[in-house]
Formats: structure tokens, sequence, C-alpha cells
């Protein structure tokens, strides 16, 4: 088992994706994960056809047209929904809740996961709803979530 920082983990999951789905797109890559990550609401306010004002940078202004801000949403949610359902199994977690006390959300993803397999459609249904929600194309929705479930999988074996 090794511990992975959850923002390392969801680009190298969404670099894989980004060459699948949008190769043309990695020339770009870190810098719209670097503005991802700034500000993961602007990168996607831009993928659901909004207007900002004059003054955005061009990869803010581009995100509308890239797959990477979504392919980045969709791996950010699922690594906070994955790590989250370790955390809430845990001792320390319900200890926690019954005390009354928050939780941040881990920073750090622990590998292998150990996904079952009816974890791993839930993971792909939960990659299509979000892809649905950053209003990609349903073949881009799809090749984005088979990507990331085959990716999973491999990192589970």
């Amino acid at each position: 088992m090794r511990d992975i920082d959850a923002n390392q983990f969801v680009v190298e999951i969404a670099r894989d994706l980004v060459a699948q789905a949008a190769p043309q797109e990695l020339s770009l890559f870190e810098d719209t994960c670097d503005a991802y990550f700034a500000n993961p609401g602007r990168m996607l306010k831009g993928q659901g056809g909004q207007e900002e004002p004059l003054g955005f940078d061009i990869v803010s202004s581009a995100s509308a047209l890239l797959i990477t801000p979504a392919a980045l949403a969709i791996v950010d949610q699922i690594t906070r929904m994955i790590v989250n359902r370790v955390a809430e199994s845990s001792t320390v977690s319900k200890l926690l809740q019954k005390l009354h006390l928050t939780r941040r959300t881990p920073e750090k993803v622990t590998l292998p996961l150990n996904l079952t397999p009816e974890q791993m459609k839930q993971v792909h249904q939960a990659a299509l709803e979000k892809a649905r929600q950053c209003n990609l194309p349903e073949a881009q929705a799809e090749l984005l979530a088979d990507s990331l479930v085959g990716k999973l999988a491999i990192m589970n074996a």
C-alpha cells in the first residue's frame, strides 16, 4: 500500500483520460490543471456555456471547448467519493460522528483502492452523471466514464 496526494492522483488519472479522449489537449493540460485547482467552479462554468466578464485568462475561456476541465472534475469527484467512503467506514470516522465533530476530507488516497465490481459500477454511473453535468456530448461522457473505470481496474489489480 502507498499513499498519494489526492490532487496528484486526480491529475494522473485525468491525464490518462485526456490522452485517450482528446490527446490534442495535452499541451494545455498542466495549465488547465493549475486553473482547475485554483478555481474549479470557474473552469466548469465554461463547460456549461456560461458567459464570463472580460478579463478572464485564456485557459478559463477555452474551458468551454476542452474536455480536460470535465475530466478533472469527474476524477476529482470520484476520488473524493472513494476516499470519503473509506473514511466513513473507519472506526475513527464513526467515533467522530458520535462525538459530532466535523471531519476534513482526507488529502491522501491509499493505493490500491480495492474496489468491488459493484463499486466500479457506481463509479461509472457517477462519472457519467458528472460528465453530463459538464455538458459533454454523450459519446465523450461514455468514453471518459469507461476510461476511468478501466484505469481504476488496472490500479485495483
